[in-house]
């Protein structure tokens, strides 16, 4: 079924097309911009997943940062989420942009990009909300610079299971933690974990060199990531020492992406300024 109507918000074009979900950009009565995160087409009638959508909505409803996006409506027919509209591009589609240049971000770029990111992640945590899926297509980057992580359907909340323990899990390597392939307690250490590979990748380019990624989440030892050096400078090397401590394979071992990484990161852009 097409839509072009999504309880009196107009359709305008497609943004963005997932697993569970289709997003587009639309309009409220007033003509005023919004995002409409609609059910992908495969999921027409299933309640299991009109409930997970919903139960997204009702989170964000919630919560308010900057780092977010506004949820104002929670439509049930058909299972919708109205949200505020981000004037801006995923991280994914920059990176794509920068290596087709053959360059990558420059780290004062980088750096507070991650930083907002980690500012986010600690509102969230402190929320006891686990994002599980921090990948550059969940991170929009707004004309403003400001940056705003996405897409929660694979979260964790209390009282929510993550999508690790509701079903078929769709990992990408070089972003999963061990402790998700071998099914182990996942933390706020999983996050850090994927912030790291985040940084790292935009820094050098492209992602770790991932060895074994043909294993399946929960069928036994988890593939290994591997990185090259960013450099022998001293910010490099403080760089990458705080991308290891983040990926670290033992979740008790990684940083927390609390408050004092954030600031951490924003001061190391001086010493590549310097």
């Amino acid at each position: 079924m097409i839509l072009e109507y999504v309880s009196g918000y107009r359709i305008v074009r497609e943004l963005a097309s997932g697993y569970l979900a289709r997003v587009y950009a639309g309009a409220d009565p007033a003509g005023h911009e919004v995002t409409i995160k609609t059910l992908a087409a495969r999921w027409e009638g299933d309640q299991d997943k009109a409930r997970v959508l919903a139960e997204e909505g009702q989170m964000l409803r919630g919560l308010e940062h900057r780092g977010l996006r506004r949820c104002i409506e929670v439509v049930e027919n058909p299972p919708a989420l109205i949200l505020e509209y981000v004037d801006g591009a995923s991280l994914h589609g920059h990176l794509l942009l920068l290596k087709q240049r053959e360059v990558s971000f420059e780290p004062v770029l980088a750096l507070g990009v991650i930083a907002q990111i980690v500012d986010t992640l600690a509102y969230l945590h402190g929320q006891g909300i686990l994002h599980l899926d921090i990948i550059p297509n969940n991170v929009l980057i707004s004309q403003a610079g400001q940056v705003i992580l996405i897409d929660f359907d694979n979260a964790s909340w209390p009282g929510r299971l993550s999508a690790l323990e509701r079903g078929p899990y769709k990992a990408v390597p070089h972003y999963t933690p061990p402790e998700l392939w071998t099914r182990e307690p996942y933390s706020d250490r999983t996050d850090s974990y994927q912030i790291g590979v985040m940084l790292y990748q935009m820094l050098a380019g492209e992602p770790p060199v991932v060895v074994g990624d043909d294993a399946d989440v929960g069928g036994g030892e988890p593939p290994m990531i591997m990185f090259r050096s960013l450099g022998k400078s001293g910010a490099a090397r403080k760089v990458m020492g705080i991308i290891r401590e983040l990926t670290h394979p033992i979740p008790e071992n990684r940083r927390t992406c609390d408050d004092a990484l954030a600031a951490m990161l924003l001061s190391l852009r001086g010493d590549f300024q310097s």
